[in-house]
């Protein structure tokens, strides 16, 4: 008498996508939900905007450089949760999909939501990345600032004067 084989049957072999069907990040940005596209827009102009502030008060701080400081510092703190919640909407929705598919689907099918959702997730990462480095960058440059020409600063009326 001969056992049945207890084996699983082997593994397809993997083959390539067609050029013209491969997945890369401009089509990741493009397969996204609408209100995830929003979210993503507005990282990249956080990244923007982040590099600009920081690079515009590092070479010259100006008198708007405590401004720009809260810009950076809310970017910094804002971006991650603004990336994470982009990218969990972004996985509900996958999920709400593939549950109400059957049989159900490949990995492939998926890949492109959990793409789109790291994708959201590393935009978020990056601003803050960006803003926070640039916000201490800054702070550390108008501390310097300030403690090598105290002089200069002009010194605050006295409150009886200024009430006067």
């Amino acid at each position: 008498m001969q056992s049945p084989s207890i084996l699983a049957p082997a593994d397809p072999a993997l083959a390539l996508v067609a050029a013209d069907h491969r997945l890369n990040g401009l089509g990741v940005i493009l397969h996204a939900k609408p209100l995830v596209l929003v979210a993503m827009v507005v990282l990249f102009a956080a990244i923007v905007g982040a590099a600009a502030l920081w690079v515009a008060q590092a070479s010259r701080p100006g008198p708007r450089a405590g401004s720009a400081l809260a810009w950076l510092e809310a970017i910094a703190s804002g971006a991650p949760m603004l990336g994470l919640a982009a990218a969990a909407y972004g996985l509900m929705d996958a999920c709400i999909g593939i549950a109400n598919v059957r049989p159900v689907p490949s990995l492939s099918i998926i890949a492109p939501g959990l793409a789109e959702a790291l994708f959201c997730i590393m935009l978020g990462c990056l601003a803050s990345a960006i803003a926070n480095v640039g916000g201490k960058h800054l702070k550390a440059r108008l501390q310097a600032l300030e403690t090598a020409a105290p002089a200069e600063r002009p010194a605050a009326a006295p409150l009886s004067r200024a009430m006067a």
